[in-house]
C-alpha cells in the first residue's frame, strides 16, 4: 500500500490551535519551567516557528545555560536570516561545553556569512565531539574539496559514506 499524506495541508489546519495553545501558555508564563518552555517550542515548531521561537526565548531567558533550547533558538533565528544572532546562541553554548550540533550549526552559519575558514574549525571541532555526525563529515567534505585539498575531502567523503551505511 502507498498512502501519500500532505503534510503541508495538515501543518495549515494545525497552526491556528497551534497558535491558541501558544498564547494560553503565554499567559501562564510564571507556570513554566525552562525545560517546559523547551518542550513547547519543539511541539510547536513544526506548525508555528514564530511561537516556537518565542518558546525557546523564554526558556533560554529562565535557564540562560539551556544547551537545546539556545541551539533550537540559533537554527530558528538561522532561517530567519538573523545570522548574528544565530552566531551568538551557538557561541554562548560552545562556551559552557562542548555540543557536537552548536558547533555544525555554527559552522553553517559561518560558511553563510561567508566565514569558509572559520567554518572549517567548526566542522572539525562537531566532529571531534561526535566523530558519527555525518552531515559535519559530508559538509567539511565538500569544503575542502573547494580549497583544492582532495587529500582531505576524499577522508570525510569516505567517513560519510561510512556512516550511511551503518
Amino acid at each position: 500500500f502507498h498512502i501519500e499524506f500532505d503534510v503541508a495541508q495538515l501543518a495549515e489546519r494545525v497552526a491556528p490551535l497551534a497558535r491558541d495553545f501558544a498564547r494560553s501558555a503565554q499567559a501562564t508564563d510564571g507556570e513554566r519551567t525552562a525545560a517546559e518552555w523547551f518542550e513547547l517550542g519543539v511541539e510547536l515548531e513544526a506548525v508555528a516557528p514564530e511561537e516556537a521561537r518565542a518558546a525557546y526565548e523564554r526558556a533560554v531567558a529562565g535557564e540562560p545555560d539551556h544547551a537545546d533550547a539556545r541551539v533550537n533558538l540559533g537554527r530558528l533565528l538561522h532561517h530567519e536570516g538573523r545570522l548574528d544572532e544565530a552566531e551568538s546562541q551557538y557561541r554562548h553554548v560552545l562556551q559552557q561545553r562542548d555540543h557536537a550540533l552548536a558547533a555544525y550549526n555554527l559552522a553553517l552559519v559561518l560558511e553563510d556569512l561567508g566565514r569558509a575558514g572559520d567554518a572549517l574549525r567548526e566542522y572539525a571541532r562537531a566532529i571531534a565531539t561526535d566523530p558519527e555526525l555525518a552531515e559535519a563529515h559530508y559538509t567539511l567534505a565538500r569544503l575542502y574539496e573547494q580549497r583544492g585539498d582532495r587529500f582531505s575531502a576524499l577522508r570525510h567523503f569516505n567517513g560519510y559514506r561510512a556512516l550511511m551505511r551503518g
